[in-house]
């Protein structure tokens, strides 16, 4: 039986395969810890090197590739010899500053032999927090793409803690064919894509060629397990698969160590498992916004105005506030809640919290006076309001 949210077999799966990866110009190419690690002899560049190859072709062709490379913490195991993954967050942060050098180093070194220079960016979920950091991001990343410069992205592991604690790379190389305006998003891994049970315990699994709706059917056959030095399972690669599917970019996972494996998808081969984007995703300009973190940022909005916002599609005024919440800059992202504390969209706010509570409630020709200026007549604006059934 296939399950919920699984295309059909047959025609219909090389008409979405073929048709998914003709317009693709830039990919975004997430490899698991599994494939640079082994458990012997550490780091094992012998995937890398092969993928290094397959990405000089695709360059030669006029592809445009950003990386997303996991295993910070196993390389600095291995440097430091360490038996087992560290559990406490400073000695985590501490084996991934020694593993980012080792790793790097080797990237560099295997991208270098086939013509390519490579540039590490360290991400943290800051980074992707606010309108202003996010396109920082962005424009570092554009600028070393127009250099012919291949971004490899990581986690910054040595400071960041929340990424440390419950974070994965998946996530973040969802948030990373966004933040660059991707066409595809490729997670390599150890398995060859999504299967009906774990092909590793069920000798009857099969593997999933489509996927056009991820259900809970799908999410309930991904299981949890990850490997001994990564942090991510397939679940981790569903939600990533998810968050890159609404916001318009179409998802591969498979298998990392199958020789021309790249090649082989954007060609449309029924390689791995296909995620479907839907033919309407988001508004590109506020696809980071839904998966940032604003934490005590908010907004008390009065009940009116979230009716209203909701019913016309209006902004929000600087009148609506009933209440704020946390310390925050104008164009940081915030969370709109109705009186009760309840969350129901998250927007750029164009004030900052200093003058939200100064003017919170007053009308325009009041603001000036509180102020001895109006900064900006909506305190945030509808196009950049993010509701809560997109996070």
């Amino acid at each position: 039986m296939r399950p919920e949210g699984a295309a059909p077999t047959g025609a219909a799966a090389p008409r979405h395969r073929s048709e998914a990866m003709a317009g693709v110009s830039r990919l975004v190419v997430k490899i698991g810890t599994s494939l640079s690690w082994d458990p012997a002899k550490g780091i094992d560049p012998r995937n890398l090197e092969a993928l290094a190859a397959e990405i000089a072709g695709l360059r030669r062709k006029g592809l445009e590739v950003v990386m997303v490379a996991s295993g910070a913490v196993g390389a600095g195991m291995h440097r430091l010899g360490l038996k087992r993954r560290p559990t406490s967050i400073k000695e985590k942060q501490a084996t991934a500053s020694v593993g980012q050098v080792y790793l790097m180093e080797l990237v560099a070194r295997v991208f270098q032999r086939y013509g390519l220079n490579a540039g590490q960016v360290l991400l943290s979920r800051h980074d992707l927090e606010s309108g202003p950091r996010y396109f920082n991001a962005r424009n570092t990343l554009e600028t070393l793409i127009k250099m012919g410069v291949v971004p490899v992205i990581n986690e910054n592991d040595t400071v960041a803690v929340d990424e440390l604690k419950f974070g994965d790379n998946d996530r973040l190389a969802a948030l990373a064919c966004n933040l660059v305006k991707g066409d595809l998003l490729v997670i390599l891994t150890d398995v060859d894509g999504l299967h009906t049970g774990d092909p590793r315990k069920d000798p009857k699994a099969r593997r999933i060629p489509v996927v056009t709706r991820i259900t809970k059917d799908l999410r309930a056959l991904a299981g949890s397990e990850g490997s001994l030095v990564g942090t991510g399972g397939m679940v981790t690669k569903l939600l990533a698969a998810r968050m890159a599917c609404m916001n318009g970019e179409h998802v591969v996972i498979a298998r990392g160590s199958k020789r021309g494996v790249l090649g082989a998808v954007l060609k449309g081969a029924d390689e791995g498992t296909l995620f479907v984007a839907p033919a309407t995703p988001r508004e590109r300009r506020i696809r980071w916004m839904p998966y940032s973190e604003p934490g005590r940022s908010e907004l008390l909005i009065r009940a009116a105005a979230v009716s209203r916002v909701r019913r016309s599609h209006t902004p929000l005024y600087p009148a609506d506030i009933s209440a704020v919440r946390g310390n925050f800059h104008a164009g940081d992202v915030v969370r709109l809640c109705d009186a009760k504390g309840n969350t129901w969209a998250k927007g750029i706010c164009r004030y900052s919290s200093n003058d939200c509570l100064k003017v919170r409630g007053k009308e325009l020709w009041q603001i000036e006076r509180a102020l001895g200026r109006i900064p900006n007549e909506e305190l945030v604006s509808f196009e950049d309001m993010a509701f809560k059934r997109a996070f």
